[in-house]
């Protein structure tokens, strides 16, 4: 009788853990866009390591509970996982990364992308789910006080060692799969995606791409770099830049939106390295003057590197401040996201003043860019005259935008977009009613994640996409997209001091990568004698010929540690 009922268990078991395997594939292949085969046949390694996460879990997960309650909870956090990395591939062209989840702040995004609807169900699910957990671990606890003492010790010892060492067990796990011939595609993550999962790249890009540890031949080459400061007497006093969050437009799309700008400042384009998405990685190739897209560091660098930064990055800010500037950021969102506190004073600002520090701010989807400006002016008008490096951040613009009667989000993306643009030309007016020749630079970080309209409107071609649909979720750029077409975007300066030195600019960073507009906006503008400009400027001088991404590939691994990494995170036998 007992044999009978263990059979009877176990076929019950099998068959249900076939369903999870069954519904995994189905996500894998629908929202994951992970292939099965390469070059035809079945990759069979990559599809055993695919799944064993989702294996791992589920049997762990057998431990504390029914197969049914152990299927059920697996099928919700992949599903979840699956959602999520959708929805953050159709908004930015980049997978989830290990940082996403583990970096608290930045989860806190994904609420601004649900509706109404979405956010009940993810209200009762999670709080479904914590009961179901509360009731498991009574009942187990109970039922099998030895089961239950021996799982909670094997937890508390990963624990431990998880933030006893977070690197050493990234190591360990990646060595293994590498040995297994599972490589990292650190290069571009949505093909890696596309090769090995989401769930095995959660656990690879917990491991961070480092540059070696330079030689002594390059750290040579480093200090022949270094320059002194320039008495450039000319030198604006009040040097303001503004990221302006998903702002865009051609001749066609958006072009009327912009003409408060276009009246006071002059136009121009750059390349962003990013798409929909990862605005600080443009914020640090105009800080650094260097690529985010080079392959030596992956993903969304603030938040994968910051812990292995140091303390004094060779950035804008930092010269600035050394030349006798007050340096300040301001951003009118949260400043722990995308670990901007922490970054930014790494970057040469002395202060960093986000939503927490802006009075009057009306809740709702983002915080209207005004009460960013009317905290800029203020500080401004109490620097009293001396001189000032200004970093703005705008957010009132950021995605997702809701679709109205089936326009794909283009009404609720202009509308914002009008209130952003009139706000910000009328801060433009008021600096420069305060200091007349005070150098502006204002830049689009990105297009916006508005892939359906593009599509329909001609903006970008289907060619342009791995994948499209009728949805925002159906869509998946190109592994290697180009950069040129995705990541065009304005920029407008004015500086009436030195109408020569504005046209120079123009002519000089006018559709360059914005690593190349760094060098020629601090080149004819500020000369502040910062070191990696001199690289800059010899690669950019190639990038008509050779195009975006051979350009990138010109800034060596050495560059990045001597001037952005803490060296002693970086092994010398690399």
């Amino acid at each position: 009788m007992r044999i009978s009922k263990l059979l009877t268990t176990f076929k019950l078991d099998g068959a249900i853990f076939a369903v999870v395997l069954l519904a995994y594939a189905i996500m894998i292949d629908r929202l994951q866009g992970f292939s099965f085969r390469t070059d035809g046949v079945p990759n069979f390694l990559e599809i055993s390591f695919a799944f064993a996460p989702v294996v791992v879990f589920y049997l762990l997960l057998r431990l504390l509970s029914s197969a049914w309650v152990a299927a059920s909870f697996t099928l919700f956090v992949s599903l979840a996982i699956s959602i999520a990395n959708a929805w953050k591939m159709a908004a930015t062209g980049e997978p989830l990364s290990f940082n996403d989840l583990a970096s608290g702040e930045n989860i806190s995004i994904v609420f601004k992308y649900l509706m109404g609807w979405q956010l009940w169900l993810v209200a009762m699910a999670v709080t479904t789910i914590l009961i179901w957990m509360l009731l498991t671990v009574v009942k187990t606890a109970k039922a099998h006080p030895v089961r239950f003492t021996s799982i909670v010790v094997l937890a508390s010892a990963l624990v431990g060692g998880v933030e006893a060492s977070t690197t050493n067990l990234s190591d360990a796990t990646n060595s293994l799969l590498t040995e297994a011939g599972i490589n990292y595609v650190y290069w571009s993550w949505p093909e890696n995606v596309t090769r090995n999962g989401v769930l095995t790249h959660l656990i690879q890009s917990s491991k961070r791409k480092l540059p070696p540890h330079p030689d002594r031949e390059e750290a040579r080459l480093f200090e022949n770099m270094k320059r002194t400061y320039d008495p450039f007497r000319s030198r604006p006093r009040t040097v303001i830049t503004i990221l302006c969050e998903s702002c865009w437009y051609d001749e066609t799309h958006f072009k009327s939106v912009f003409s408060p700008l276009e009246k006071q400042m002059t136009a121009l384009r750059a390349v962003s390295p990013v798409y929909g998405g990862g605005t600080v990685n443009t914020a640090f190739e105009v800080a650094t003057g260097l690529p985010s897209e080079s392959g030596v560091l992956t993903g969304i660098i603030y938040q994968e590197y910051e812990a292995l930064m140091r303390d004094k990055i060779e950035a804008l800010p930092n010269y600035m401040k050394a030349l006798g500037y007050n340096t300040i950021a301001l951003h009118n969102n949260s400043k722990s996201f995308w670990l901007r506190d922490l970054v930014l004073p790494k970057m040469g600002f002395d202060r960093f003043l986000g939503i927490e520090d802006m009075p009057g701010v009306v809740s709702g989807y983002w915080a209207e860019d005004k009460v960013l400006f009317d905290t800029a002016l203020k500080e401004l008008k109490n620097n009293n005259g001396n001189p000032i490096f200004m970093g703005l951040t705008t957010v009132f613009t950021h995605g997702s935008y809701r679709s109205e009667g089936g326009d794909h989000g283009e009404r609720d993306y202009a509308t914002r977009l009008t209130k952003t643009i009139d706000q910000m030309a009328e801060f433009v007016r008021e600096v420069t009613q305060i200091d007349p020749n005070a150098l502006i630079l204002i830049y689009g970080d990105h297009k916006p994640s508005l892939n359906k309209y593009f599509l329909d409107s001609g903006v970008l071609a289907t060619a342009d996409f791995e994948t499209t649909g009728e949805n925002e979720l159906d869509f998946r750029l190109r592994d290697e997209p180009d950069r040129k077409k995705i990541g065009d975007v304005p920029v407008f300066v004015r500086w009436s001091q030195d109408n020569d030195k504005v046209a120079a600019f123009v002519r000089e960073a006018n559709r360059m990568p914005f690593f190349c507009l760094s060098e020629a906006f601090d080149r004819n503008f500020l000369k502040s004698g910062m070191s990696t400009f001199a690289m800059t400027q010899n690669a950019c001088r190639a990038y008509k010929s050779i195009g975006y991404q051979a350009t990138t590939k010109l800034f060596p691994g050495w560059i990045f540690a001597e001037t952005v990494l803490d060296q002693k995170y970086l092994k010398r036998d690399q």
